[in-house]
């Protein structure tokens, strides 16, 4: 393989990436090129990352930077143990287990399969899972986006022949164990699982359902379990995994379970074991932001005289008042989330149209394949719960007189 000539090919394909030097100021706001800009590529739906409290709690009892190996090895903080409580409480399962990134947590999903069990994942499943499962020497049978019939059809026969193309179809008729794995809101799509429906199935035919729910977690539901509540599919569900850098505003990851499943992962799963534990700092910033999210910290809507919003109300308003306004414009959207992906389709043309965003003053990334599939790059918008509306209406401005330039709408 000669590297350079890959590089070259990437560039010619329109699917070369570059670092963009980038200083955030708050989940609305950065430097990008020395210019404040507005902020649309953020995870920190509800910019607690910034957050006074959660900063002065993080660093108040700062003194180190990190216990430099596993918990195995190390020991085990006690601020570890308080976090993955506080998680399995909110998650109300019976344990949670702290990993030092969402994506270690996702690839603890090889862990919980073997050459003996049987994966149905899909289609639109996140990176981190897509080699979880190819991790795990699991056979995979991947189904058709949220497509609910195709999945009853690959449970009802372990040698099923309607799996996609990308599919490794399992040959033997018994399996230790089935496992389907979905997310919970779409990273790219900005949809949610069919959960409630695919619960059921799993429970039909005695498969193990894990949730990957980084993008919805501490946002949707009455208590901010996130998507599995929102959907009243949290009797279905075996095995979380969830970030803390999303709508948490932190770092790290986590999965919450049974203690069966928690223990094994333990003494199992390789991405905990033989890597250095999430540092305290980054617990205790948790800590400190999920008792905000939990207290119904509320954010005012201007001054304080006006009407005041919880983070995720204002966070679901500002995505439905922009949703709104980009579809007037005539944009192809996809989804119903705070994720809101608008449909460009050409690589190069995508890229064009986030080098104008930035013109204009606003910062958001143009997605491309191997993200998505090709020829459906788009600009993948996430709004946050700290963007204003005068802010939204220039942006809709903005997206609106792009797209017209560059013959999109």
């Amino acid at each position: 393989m000669n590297y350079a000539d890959v590089l070259k090919h990437l560039a010619e394909q329109n699917l070369y990436r570059r670092l963009t030097n980038v200083r955030i100021i708050d989940s609305s706001r950065a430097i990008v090129d020395g210019r404040e800009v507005i902020l649309l590529c953020s995870n920190d739906y509800l910019g607690l990352s910034s957050d006074k409290e959660v900063i002065d709690y993080a660093t108040s009892e700062l003194s180190n930077i990190s216990q430099c190996s596993s918990r195995l090895v190390a020991g085990n903080d006690p601020i570890l143990v308080e976090l993955e409580q506080r998680l399995a409480e909110h998650k109300a399962m019976e344990r949670a287990l702290v990993y030092p990134t969402g994506y270690m947590a996702s690839l603890a999903i090889a862990a919980l399969a073997d050459e003996h069990s049987i994966i149905y994942s899909d289609e639109l499943n996140h990176s981190s899972i897509i080699d979880a499962c190819r991790l795990s020497r699991a056979s995979i049978n991947v189904f058709k986006h949220n497509d609910v019939a195709m999945l009853e059809e690959l449970l009802a026969s372990s040698t099923s022949s309607t799996a996609t193309a990308t599919a490794t179809v399992a040959t033997s008729t018994h399996h230790s164990r089935r496992i389907v794995v979905t997310e919970g809101v779409f990273s790219m799509d900005g949809d949610m699982a069919r959960l409630d429906e695919i619960g059921r199935l799993c429970r039909e035919y005695n498969a193990m359902l894990i949730v990957d729910d980084a993008h919805g977690d501490f946002i949707y539901g009455s208590n901010y379990r996130g998507t599995t509540e929102y959907m009243n599919a949290e009797d279905y569900v075996d095995v979380i995994i969830s970030s803390m850098s999303k709508a948490l505003g932190c770092f790290g990851g986590y999965i919450a379970g049974s203690e069966e499943v928690v223990e094994y992962l333990i003494n199992r799963s390789r991405t905990f074991i033989y890597t250095s534990s999430l540092p305290a700092l980054f617990a205790r910033a948790a800590l400190k932001a999920l008792e905000i999210i939990k207290d119904g910290k509320i954010a005012y809507d201007g001054d304080k005289n006006k009407k005041i919003l919880h983070p995720q109300d204002r966070l679901i308003t500002n995505a439905k008042m922009l949703r709104e306004a980009l579809a007037r414009e005539g944009f192809n959207l996809k989804g119903s989330t705070h994720i809101i992906p608008v449909l460009i389709g050409d690589e190069k043309v995508a890229l064009e149209f986030a080098d104008m965003l930035l013109k204009h003053g606003i910062f958001a990334q143009a997605i491309r394949y191997p993200t998505v599939a090709r020829g459906s790059a788009r600009i993948r918008v996430s709004v946050t719960a700290l963007h204003d509306e005068d802010t939204l209406k220039y942006v809709a401005d903005v997206f609106s007189m792009v797209g017209k330039d560059l013959n999109l709408i």
